[in-house]
């Protein structure tokens, strides 16, 4: 039995990955690339460094998340909103999407609404139920020549001190506060 060309047509990164897996799997049979070529391994080998290079950074830019947090959410509400630097400027129609209003990122007590550099926290609520989790992002701002501000990208360390004074708020709650939630009757 021949691998025929039919079944390793393609080019890129996957067609090259199919070779080795063929060349491997089937190594007494596997002819590549057609009948005159051969496969550098060292090529294919780059092409799959490439691929997970390039697979890692994209999963390394995801946002900070607070996993697992059993309180109802009317406190996971009210509690974002006491950590919010400057208060809440925002919610969305169902209530899960907290922005912030414009802080400084040097001192979080300062309103930078009108500053040249400036900062906001957007937190989601995730999930329908118990357990929720908080997805956290806090983006820069900077003015630009015409007076407009241009939307940054995410600081992680901003957005770090943030989960932080999260994790502790929500540590400090406590869970039996409304007892008429969680009363069962039978």
């Amino acid at each position: 039995m021949i691998i025929g060309d039919d079944h390793l047509t393609g080019t890129g990164c996957f067609a090259v990955l199919r070779q080795l897996f063929f060349a491997q799997t089937y190594p007494r049979y596997y002819r590549p690339f057609g009948k005159n070529r051969n496969t550098s391994p060292a090529a294919a080998a780059l092409l799959f460094l490439l691929f997970l290079g390039i697979s890692v950074l994209i999963t390394g830019c995801q946002t900070a998340k607070i996993q697992n947090v059993m309180l109802s959410l009317n406190t996971v509400k009210k509690t974002v909103m006491s950590v919010l630097p400057q208060g809440m400027k925002e919610e969305s129609l169902n209530g899960r999407e907290l922005t912030s209003g414009y802080f400084n990122p040097r001192n979080w007590d300062e309103d930078a609404t009108d500053m040249s550099e400036r900062a906001y926290a957007k937190v989601l609520i995730l999930n329908s139920g118990r357990p929720y989790k908080l997805d956290v992002n806090v983006f820069r701002e900077r003015r630009q020549k015409d007076g407009s501000h241009k939307q940054g990208s995410s600081d992680r360390k901003l957005t770090k001190d943030l989960v932080d004074r999260l994790k502790d708020a929500l540590a400090d709650r406590r869970e039996d506060r409304n007892i008429i939630d969680d009363f069962r009757a039978f």
